[in-house]
């Protein structure tokens, strides 16, 4: 009975701190995101830490939005997922907050960086040099910081 009691105190211990504790027998124990972190729904959680590189438009699978002025990424194959939706995919034309080592950029989901590492997303040259500071389009990959948010933020 005691035994019983330990493990009953040690499972409420771990839910009452924010962890997940499944079944004992062949299940996986995971974390729970911090209620100070969001997850949408793709691989990860905000925000992530990755790799900005040139963007050759060839993985375009968005409809195109003229209306719409914000710079565009393509973003990795893992996150993107299924490019193959009817009628859109469900990533098109969401927004990333994408922060180098001088500026922050706020961009527009429109395709898919295929063959890219996990939290890689793919730019113009000139958007990579308002990242870094380079007024002169020096290609080089950026480490970033980047996050998926809402498009209307200013």
């Amino acid at each position: 009975m005691k035994t019983v009691y330990t493990l009953v105190l040690a499972t409420l211990g771990l839910l009452a701190t924010g962890a997940y504790a499944a079944p004992l027998h062949g299940a996986v124990l995971r974390a729970v995101p911090s209620p100070s972190e969001s997850t949408d729904g793709s691989a990860g959680t905000n925000p992530y830490t990755g790799v900005v590189i040139l963007y050759d438009t060839e993985g375009n699978v968005c409809p195109n939005d003229p209306a719409n002025q914000l710079p565009i990424v393509a973003l990795n194959e893992n996150q993107f997922g299924d490019f193959t939706e009817s009628p859109t995919p469900a990533m098109c034309n969401k927004c990333v907050s994408i922060k180098g080592n001088v500026a922050t950029i706020l961009a527009r989901i429109v395709g898919v960086c295929e063959g890219c590492g996990d939290q890689y997303l793919e730019m113009k040259p000139d958007q990579i040099s308002k990242l870094n500071g380079d007024d002169n389009n020096q290609f080089t990959n950026e480490d970033v910081t980047w996050e998926i948010v809402d498009c209307n933020q200013t």
